[in-house]
């Protein structure tokens, strides 16, 4: 081996491990949370979803039944609720009324127990 390639494999030696030394070590992990929660208006199951494979469409579409039953929530304080973006008008088209069971309407809270029509 010529002097000339020993420092050439060298170099990528040294590169690789200073590489690999500064995502093991030094790096920050994101600040941002790797995925969504998102409450079942008809059954009250919060559900995270990966960003990866959020919906494009709301309500969104439960992985698990396969209805479209999903909007995404927020943490007010400790109380859930329905994102109001997507909330308001969503929860005041007759099809999603019929099957929201878990969120109120009015103030967008994510109820422990079904509501009363």
């Amino acid at each position: 081996m010529s002097p000339q390639t020993g420092k050439l494999v060298l170099a990528i030696v040294l590169l690789t491990g200073a590489a690999a030394v500064y995502f093991f070590f030094v790096r920050q992990p994101s600040l941002l949370p790797s995925s969504i929660r998102y409450v079942d208006i008809s059954t009250g199951k919060i559900v995270q979803i990966a960003y990866e494979r959020i919906p494009t469409i709301l309500p969104g579409e439960n992985p698990a039944t396969g209805e479209r039953t999903l909007l995404p929530v927020e943490d007010d304080n400790g109380v859930l609720r329905a994102a109001r973006r997507h909330a308001y008008h969503l929860l005041r088209d007759p099809e999603v009324a019929k099957v929201n069971k878990y969120v109120d309407p009015n103030t967008f809270e994510v109820l422990k127990e079904p509501r009363q029509p």
